[in-house]
């Protein structure tokens, strides 16, 4: 089963918007960087987009972030011919018309699904739990 999530983001309406179109490879990988070493303190797994016209500069960014860069991949903005590419952009018109063909409440359906995962399950509370480990029941 593949799913589609048509995602829009909280301030694509803004009039400051900056979309992954508009941010170059560059600016990915040292924001990357920044969020990896003042945000996480650790490895922050990132998927980089690039354009057509970036090619060139893949190869010495890779080198320049080698050492301190982790869990990195590289997608092609768009034009990539990838079946189920894991995000890809679309127009405005797109986005709306999917979105029109989600029928159900996401959320209620969401919580339905997750108290059926849960039926069989017993909750604990902490007394049950020694030295931070607590039993399977």
């Amino acid at each position: 089963m593949v799913v589609e999530f048509p995602v829009k983001a909280g301030s694509a309406d803004h009039k400051g918007f900056v979309s992954a179109n508009d941010v170059s490879i560059g600016e990915q990988f040292a924001t990357q960087l920044f969020l990896q070493t003042y945000w996480a303190d650790n490895s922050v797994s990132c998927t980089i987009t690039f354009h057509k016209e970036e090619n060139s500069k893949i190869a010495g960014l890779l080198q320049q972030y080698r050492s301190r860069c982790k869990s990195t991949s590289l997608l092609p903005y768009s034009g990539h011919g990838f079946a189920q590419a894991p995000k890809e952009p679309i127009s405005k018109a797109a986005y709306l018309e999917r979105k029109a063909k989600i029928g159900a409440d996401v959320a209620e359906l969401y919580r339905t699904l997750r108290l059926k995962e849960q039926k069989d399950l017993e909750i604990v509370d902490q007394s049950d739990c020694v030295g931070g480990a607590c039993p399977v029941k």
